[in-house]
């Protein structure tokens, strides 16, 4: 599974996270490769958008196995699209991320 966990595609756009008014928004895609997602299972990516000691959990996609039936021959694809609000618009943030803990 480690090995496979290697071969995922996360993407997230725009690149780098730009802040609007009191909003990041963003686009999340995820692809996990063949085999990586057993029958009867639910994999599942938290966002979490952190900017300074702050963290705002932004949104979640979920893999199914059944929803992807293919999932041990195919590569399973999703998309999320989401916005971090809430932001201090004169903050600055030379460390802002988008935080993709794996479960």
């Amino acid at each position: 599974m480690v090995k496979l966990a290697e071969k995922q595609d996360l993407e997230v756009s725009p690149d780098p996270l730009e802040l609007h008014g009191n909003q990041v928004a963003f686009d999340l895609s995820a692809v996990l490769p063949p085999k990586m997602l057993p029958t009867g299972k639910v994999y599942t990516l938290n966002t979490t958008y952190q900017y300074g000691d702050k963290e705002i959990e932004v949104g979640s996609i979920e893999f199914s196995a059944e929803d992807y039936p293919q999932s041990s021959s195919t590569a399973s694809r999703v998309r999320l699209t989401a916005s971090a609000v809430g932001f201090t618009p004169s903050a600055t943030c030379p460390s802002c991320y988008l935080w993709v803990p794996l479960s």
